[in-house]
């Protein structure tokens, strides 16, 4: 069985639960929980200590072209064998899967598994997102106001400086994915552009991840203030399954 390392929180919960031997991990990857404590940590998602790296020996190391940085994969490829996936769109998804039970190879339970959950994917992204207007997946709680499908809004996910989803993002195809198509363009081709305050006329979702909204949550007057399940909405492996087949029923 290949040991592998994954620096990418949402390939460590997928590939874990699909039987892969993980030996390391990011101190993100929390999932699945009281299974992911016993694994080491070497480092995070942008930087990682080399020498433990190195020390875990694995056959494979699992990055991504949008969570991890080239100095990485520039030091990750002279440590082992690399796979580097591009996770851009919920429907990359499918595709990356498969190519993670490629590179993985074993044990085959683990690689029908990710074929199977890859599979599964294409069929959720078959099916009609949700049209009830007045409700969508993934609310935690509502602060303020009615939600509802066909209100312009913004995803927020930070805060000093506001940062909100550009409609180029994985987060982006995945609201669009339950029905909130109403994102409002904030800057033109930016990813996560930034805002000196949050618009008046428009719903507001703030995400539980990464900053902690659901505790430390600001006081706004906007109409609707919705705090949203952040890692329904951003981990882009079998938790974005779930949560879409569970939202398309």
């Amino acid at each position: 069985m290949k040991r592998v390392v994954s620096l990418v929180p949402s390939w460590t919960e997928t590939l874990i639960e699909a039987g892969v031997q993980v030996v390391g991990r990011t101190r993100f990857c929390i999932h699945p929980q009281g299974l992911v404590s016993a694994i080491e940590s070497v480092g995070g998602t942008k930087s990682f200590n080399e020498k433990k790296l190195r020390d875990l020996a694995p056959d494979l190391i699992v990055l991504d072209r949008e969570e991890n940085t080239k100095e990485m994969f520039e030091i990750a490829r002279t440590i082992s064998n690399v796979v580097v996936t591009h996770v851009e769109d919920v429907q990359d998804v499918p595709r990356e899967l498969r190519a993670l039970a490629g590179a993985i190879e074993s044990p085959e339970n683990a690689t029908l598994k990710l074929r199977d959950w890859a599979q599964a994917f294409e069929d959720v992204l078959k099916k009609p997102a949700p049209v009830k207007h007045n409700h969508f997946a993934g609310i935690l709680k509502t602060l303020r106001g009615q939600p509802s499908l066909k209100t312009e809004f913004v995803y927020v996910i930070w805060k000093d400086p506001w940062m909100v989803v550009g409609q180029r993002t994985f987060i982006a195809s995945m609201l669009r994915e339950v029905g909130l198509t109403q994102l409002r363009v904030v800057e033109p081709g930016a990813k996560y552009p930034k805002l000196e305050e949050l618009p008046q006329d428009a719903m507001v979702l703030l995400s539980s991840e990464p900053y902690p909204f659901e505790t430390k949550t600001p006081d706004l007057p906007n109409a609707c203030v919705v705090i949203v399940d952040g890692e329904s909405f951003s981990w882009f492996g079998i938790r974005a399954l779930r949560f879409l087949e569970s939202a398309k029923g």
